[in-house]
């Protein structure tokens, strides 16, 4: 069996269903390595969404900001 080595990459990200009369939501990435670094943030406003929409449209955005910068970098 393969040892399965640590990642290289880590990545966070939040999601906020910002304030309903505004109409907008919002969320945030940080790539960091595997030692703490941070290397690379993002944020962005997005239309009005629940607590769990917002997550989901930053973990979205994380992988496409791996995908873009990042491809084929072990992340977790």
């Amino acid at each position: 069996m393969a040892a399965v080595s640590a990642p290289a990459l880590i990545v966070q990200v939040d999601g906020t269903p910002g304030f309903p009369p505004t109409g907008i939501a919002g969320l945030g990435v940080v790539v960091r390595r595997a030692g703490g670094a941070i290397i690379r943030t993002t944020c962005r406003r997005i239309a009005a969404a629940t607590s769990v929409e917002a997550e989901y449209h930053a973990v979205i955005a994380g992988l496409a900001l791996l995908l873009r910068h990042y491809p084929g970098t072990p992340a977790r």
